[in-house]
């Protein structure tokens, strides 16, 4: 089964058609968008397998890590608006696992300490993960 996506999924940038087939993602007729990510996240992120929940959560995570966390400043830069979608499932994975608070602000420290190389304060993440706790009962209801 092949699902078939034609748009532009970060919002921004060339548009393009995008198919998931059942063995591997295709970006116009190449392997690529999607992979860094492995093919499960790439379902993810052209929204499909989602269910109603995360599919409420799922944008809601992408715009707080945009526009809240932002550990690299660039949410005035509408050109990277999908520069933190790599790190949305694994919070969703976080959110949807009932994770603790403690966990998910050690979930995003590391990605700013070991995966970007940055040095911050703890509570830059801690005031995050407080949103995105309450978008998390919000959509619960």
């Amino acid at each position: 089964m092949a699902y078939t996506y034609h748009g532009r999924p970060s919002g921004i940038g060339q548009e393009r058609s995008f198919a998931i087939a059942a063995d591997r993602p295709v970006v116009d007729g190449r392997t690529g968008i999607g992979n860094r990510h492995g093919r499960e996240n790439m379902r993810y992120d052209l929204g499909y397998g989602l269910d109603t929940e995360d599919s409420k959560l799922h944008p809601a995570i992408s715009e707080v890590l945009h526009y809240i966390w932002d550990p690299i400043g660039v949410a005035g830069v509408p050109e990277a608006r999908d520069e933190y979608d790599g790190y949305v499932n694994g919070v969703l994975s976080l959110l949807r696992s009932d994770a603790t608070e403690s966990e998910i602000v050690d979930h995003l420290v590391d990605i700013e300490t070991n995966g970007m190389g940055i040095e911050r304060p703890r509570e830059n993440s801690a005031e995050t993960v407080e949103l995105l706790l309450r978008w998390r009962v919000l959509v619960s209801r």
